[in-house]
């Protein structure tokens, strides 16, 4: 997968990985928390003969920027800006975890845009609160 790099309105620069068919449908991967784009290569290659894809490094983890504040309606909107700078519509939407959580939120405010939802491990949209924990002190592979 070719690596490009988007940069959103905000200045905030997502790295994003483009592959399989470009005349294809296109298909958008978003990974879970903790994890990268890398997560969806064994997939990725299954899936490259059939679909245009575009898997993205989310805010704060990979190669993208990690500017500090999170939430999944921030991660929504980076992707919808993705969406946009590349000219994507009628998208395939694959999320895991955190990445389902976004792509739901996504379809479900531009339904219009997403013509399948593929959500795993994903938790119910439920407001809770939840406690904030201190970072430890190693390093860790997201911010």
């Amino acid at each position: 997968m070719q690596r490009l790099d988007v940069r959103l309105p905000d200045g905030l620069r997502l790295a994003c990985y483009r592959g399989g068919e470009p005349d294809a449908p296109p298909l958008v991967l978003l990974h879970a928390l903790g994890e990268d784009s890398t997560s969806w290569e064994e997939v990725a290659d299954r899936l490259a003969p059939h679909f245009s894809l575009l898997a993205v490094d989310l805010r704060g983890h990979g190669a993208s920027d990690w500017p500090g504040s999170y939430s999944h309606e921030l991660i929504r909107d980076d992707i919808l800006g993705v969406l946009d700078a590349v000219g994507l519509h009628d998208v395939v939407l694959i999320g895991h975890s955190l990445g389902g959580a976004v792509a739901y939120l996504i379809a479900m405010q531009q339904p219009e845009r997403v013509t399948r939802l593929v959500v795993e491990d994903v938790v119910p949209p439920f407001p809770h609160e939840r406690p904030v924990r201190d970072r430890p002190d190693t390093p860790l592979p997201f911010d």
